[in-house]
């Protein structure tokens, strides 16, 4: 979230190598997830 106020463009690039490189390289990508599985 924070990333996105900051700078969209640099949370997209790190959105793509996450997917590249694994979900498990972003703990904040993985906390992300975590939020929305418990609020769904």
């Amino acid at each position: 979230a924070c990333y996105r106020q900051v700078n969209p463009k640099y949370n997209r690039y790190q959105m793509i190598s996450s997917k590249l490189m694994g979900k498990q390289s972003y703990p904040h990508y993985r906390d992300t997830k975590v939020l929305s599985s418990n609020g769904s």
